[in-house]
């Protein structure tokens, strides 16, 4: 016999109340109560209370006395009432601890809603071939050529270096109308499809439209200065 500090098991309380409600409420009159346990006793078994100086719960008596079977049934299921009572209060301070938060968040006048961080804006991708621009004999390297033209914005730019130009680091620089540098970068320069290829990022977006100077160099060696409109 188990102990009543252990409780029924939920399959032998299942068990014992099926077969309960067909025989031991009603076969067992018993209505000289002999051997019946205390309204306590069938009070602490359907409560799960530990029993007093660790005593078996006479679990067995309720299979012989109906008027006891009928009385632990009747703690058993007001036991099980305060169980879901207090399940579902605990579910109600919950969602009103909830709700309290929600409303300090958003609800209250003058909060403000977080709003997820904005993503920057995509890479405009900007070819600039240079090649034009490499020196002829008697002639400057700019001479008679149109100026480069840049937009506004977050870029990503690809310059096409003049024939002959070496692999390797480059620092690039756009100087502004007073020859201030407002913008530089370095990137190193590659081979392909037999051009020299250097990649940079800039942020052009806060600067003013109008002429500049793109000035490029490898890294270590002499600079080269291109024209450069920003619209």
């Amino acid at each position: 016999m188990s102990r009543p500090d252990d409780g029924l098991s939920r399959r032998q309380e299942r068990k014992l109340v099926e077969v309960g409600k067909r025989v031991f409420a009603e076969h067992f009159p018993n209505p000289d109560r002999i051997g019946c346990p205390s309204p306590d006793v069938l009070k602490a078994m359907a409560f799960r209370r530990p029993s007093a100086a660790g005593r078996e719960y006479p679990v067995d008596h309720l299979t012989m006395c109906s008027p006891c079977f009928r009385q632990y049934s009747q703690y058993r299921a007001q036991a099980q009432f305060r169980v879901g009572a207090r399940v579902a209060l605990i579910a109600a301070s919950i969602v009103v601890v909830l709700g309290a938060l929600l409303w300090f968040a958003v609800g209250r006048p003058g909060a403000q809603i977080a709003h997820p961080p904005r993503l920057p804006l995509p890479l405009q991708q900007v070819t600039l071939d240079l090649r034009p621009f490499a020196s002829s004999r008697g002639q400057a390297p700019n001479a008679g050529k149109s100026a480069l033209v840049i937009p506004r914005g977050r870029l990503r730019i690809t310059l096409q270096l003049p024939v002959g130009a070496d692999e390797g680091p480059y620092a690039v620089v756009l100087l502004g109308p007073s020859g201030q540098p407002a913008v530089s970068a370095q990137g190193q320069a590659r081979l392909l499809n037999h051009i020299t290829t250097l990649e940079i990022e800039a942020d052009l977006r806060s600067r003013a439209p109008g002429q500049y100077t793109l000035r490029i160099g490898r890294l270590g060696s002499s600079q080269q200065d291109y024209p450069v409109t920003v619209e």
